[in-house]
């Protein structure tokens, strides 16, 4: 707090840049917060995370092709969403449907699952096991997620690896992916950000005014 200190008594300009670059902090820390626990409601302006990786050493003779993830919901899901899968920073791909919700969002070029529709992406990470994976969900309508949110619990959202057996069924195995974190992340939509930014600028030039 000692950066927001020196609003009041800051005489030059870099001083000013500085509390400036801590009020930015403060706003972007806020509107991070993230819900981890019981029923939640999830917005069109928010994002279900999943943070994961993947056990290689425990596929065996199987081969897993589709990716996805079982969204509990305790009346209705969303009519409609959309998903990006990421290793690191790089987007591996994207997937949207216009209603709720079938399992699987993502397969390999060679999966024979088409139920839903899957986007095809380069499954090379998620097979050799050096996927730094992230899969976004976010609905186009408001919803409530049902059941806790522990990792590997199924009896909430649970981000899922499996083996297609056919064009509409696949088989997986819960040892097959480690999920480290399942979050609803509130996304800021840009004209909040702006408002809630253009709220702390003021306040700040103002104080300046006034001491």
């Amino acid at each position: 707090m000692e950066c927001f200190r020196d609003a009041y008594r800051a005489p030059h300009a870099y001083e000013w840049k500085k509390t400036a670059a801590c009020f930015v902090t403060a706003f972007l820390l806020v509107c991070a917060t993230s819900r981890t626990a019981g029923a939640v409601p999830l917005t069109p302006s928010d994002v279900l995370r999943f943070e994961f990786s993947t056990n290689p050493e425990n596929f065996g003779s199987f081969t897993p092709d589709v990716l996805g993830a079982i969204i509990f919901s305790t009346i209705v899901g969303p009519q409609g969403f959309d998903v990006t899968l990421l290793d690191g920073s790089t987007v591996l791909g994207t997937y949207s449907y216009p209603a709720c919700c079938p399992p699987y969002f993502f397969k390999s070029s060679g999966s024979p699952y088409v139920s839903g529709n899957p986007t095809v992406i380069d499954f090379s990470s998620i097979l050799d096991g050096t996927i730094e994976g992230t899969l976004e969900f976010r609905p186009r309508t408001s919803f409530e997620i049902n059941g806790d949110f522990v990792p590997g619990n199924l009896s909430g959202p649970e981000l899922v690896l499996a083996e297609a057996t056919g064009p509409e069924s696949a088989g997986f195995n819960p040892n097959w992916v480690t999920v480290s974190s399942i979050e609803v992340v509130p996304v800021p939509e840009p004209a909040s950000f702006i408002t809630c930014f253009t709220g702390l600028v003021a306040f700040a030039l103002r104080r300046r005014l006034t001491i």
